[in-house]
């Protein structure tokens, strides 16, 4: 799983338009975007927190589909990933958190 690795670069100077334009094709590369414009600059925490959370969602998807395009994530994908986390993290408050990040990474799906 090493080519949906979610990188954060330190140089806050990106282009956010080719950013996205590339994320088109890959959800790994549009959870990199979301990592970039909207988590980071927060507690390294979070950042980490956020990262493990959407890793977990991509090897989700990917386990699902076998491959990270995104022309497949619907709603139903979304709903059912925190019910299978939930089966895999009973008791652990994971797929609750979880809920949170993916509700903000959503709108960046949006065409």
């Amino acid at each position: 799983m090493s080519d949906t690795a979610l990188i954060v670069p330190d140089n806050l100077s990106h282009n956010v338009l080719a950013r996205l334009e590339e994320a088109k094709t890959r959800l790994s590369d549009l959870a990199n975007v979301y990592l970039v414009t909207e988590v980071a600059g927060q507690s390294q925490a979070t950042l980490d927190a956020k990262r493990r959370d959407l890793q977990r969602f991509l090897s989700f998807y990917q386990h699902l589909y076998g491959h990270d395009r995104p022309e497949e994530w619907f709603v139903s994908v979304t709903k059912a990933f925190p019910e299978a986390l939930a089966e895999r993290t009973a008791g652990s408050g994971i797929a609750g958190a979880h809920l949170c990040h993916r509700a903000a990474f959503c709108p960046l799906a949006a065409p």
